[in-house]
């Protein structure tokens, strides 16, 4: 994947992803690539969840699940516990319901992923 996008980029083109294998980034050298951005998904999603814009992107896509579940709706996970998280956040008084959340283990699961952007090179 990673040399079939570097081979048809043209030069200043970049490659945008996110991977759960770093050694796909070390490679990209390789393909005349440079790496311009690199960050976990949490962090990658705590910098850019503060724009609105963003917030309303993730919405739109339906990217996190509404918590507490509505009646036409049920959580991603029924473990006990696994939105203790988002009970916490709610205890703010300032939250708007439903909150915008996943599991905690599918927050686990995130962060494995590599947020990246390369850049061709001449």
């Amino acid at each position: 994947m990673l040399r079939n996008a570097c081979e048809r980029l043209s030069p200043g083109g970049y490659f945008i992803g996110t991977t759960p294998n770093s050694f796909e980034l070390i490679m990209a050298k390789k393909y005349n690539m440079k790496l311009v951005y690199k960050k976990t998904f949490l962090e990658f999603y705590e910098e850019k969840i503060k724009n609105n814009e963003n917030k309303m992107l993730l919405k739109r896509m339906q990217a996190l699940e509404p918590y507490p579940a509505n009646e036409n709706s049920r959580l991603a996970s029924e473990k006990v516990g696994d939105y203790e998280h988002a009970v916490k956040y709610m205890k703010n008084g300032q939250v708007k319901l439903p909150l915008g959340t996943l599991s905690k283990s599918e927050w686990e699961a995130t962060s494995i992923y590599l947020v990246f952007a390369f850049e061709k090179q001449q």
